[in-house]
């Protein structure tokens, strides 16, 4: 009988699983929002757990209920800080467009399409209401407000003004229809149906120009 080494085969090394991603937790509210927001990315809304959030963020699955009372809550907070960076980006986009002479309506068209397609899990959440709670301060708060910049470009590039006659009801058609077209286009492009629809040697880049393209202005009659 052998002495010497051990006959039982060597145990194989045991490999250290990949380090999961750590928060500093001095703000677990944000973390939550944080793990939140790259989840949406990656596997959308409707796969979003309150677990999965939680572990994304490295805390137990009951951590959460410290700051938010439901998937819901959380969910909401998110939406909050998506409208708050659309916000963000419409009212610099119209900036950017005054200062340049340009039409600020377009430019801030543009920009919201692009906020749609770099953030689209972000961008879908933001308008799922059966998910949500728009009633939320803050959440309610940051939807306005991109809605009053987008508003403000409108009214800027004379798309509405005194053309609706005075009249509130019309001036509210001419900005609604603005927005869905900007709107339902964002939503297309996510959907990747557009893809298929563009001619030979056309870009979604090239479409996307030539629909938020500034209209040409009106020659005067008899000119």
């Amino acid at each position: 009988m052998a002495t010497g080494a051990s006959s039982r085969p060597p145990r194989p090394a045991v490999l250290p699983e990949p380090a999961r991603k750590r928060y500093h937790h001095g703000d677990l509210r944000g973390a939550l929002v944080r793990a939140a927001e790259e989840l949406l990315e990656e596997v959308g809304p409707d796969r979003l757990t309150l677990r999965e959030a939680a572990r994304r963020a490295g805390v137990s699955h009951a951590a959460p209920a410290h700051h938010f009372r439901d998937l819901t809550g959380l969910l909401s907070e998110v939406a909050a800080s998506g409208f708050e960076g659309l916000a963000g980006a419409i009212a610099s986009s119209a900036a950017a467009a005054h200062a340049a002479g340009e039409d600020e309506l377009s430019a801030t068209g543009r920009a919201y399409f692009a906020f749609a397609l770099a953030h689209p899990g972000l961008f879908q959440l933001m308008f799922r209401s059966q998910v949500i709670d728009m009633s939320a301060p803050r959440l309610d708060a940051a939807s306005s407000a991109a809605f009053a910049a987008f508003a403000d470009a409108a009214r800027a590039s004379g798309e509405v003004g005194d053309e609706a006659g005075g009249d509130p009801l019309a001036r509210m058609a001419t900005l609604v229809r603005n927005w869905a077209m900007v709107h339902g286009l964002a939503f297309l492009a996510i959907d990747g149906r557009l893809a298929g629809m563009l001619p030979d040697g056309a870009t979604l880049a090239a479409l996307t120009e030539a629909i938020l393209a500034p209209a040409p202005a009106k020659t005067p009659a008899g000119v």
